[in-house]
């Protein structure tokens, strides 16, 4: 638990509180999964590949 409110309190370069930390790093990480689902996509991996590079 200490260890994710570190990160999310300075993991982006910069001090910040706890919930915004969380957003910061939430957002992030969503925009990463779009990213690799369309990566996927537009390389025509198959859905059944992405679920098992996914695991």
């Amino acid at each position: 638990m200490s260890l994710t409110h570190l990160i999310a309190c300075t993991g982006c370069g910069e001090t910040m509180s706890f919930e915004d930390g969380y957003a910061y790093i939430y957002r992030h990480i969503q925009e990463e999964r779009l990213r690799f689902g369309f990566q996927c996509g537009a390389r025509h991996v198959l859905f059944e590949e992405v679920l098992a590079l996914a695991a």
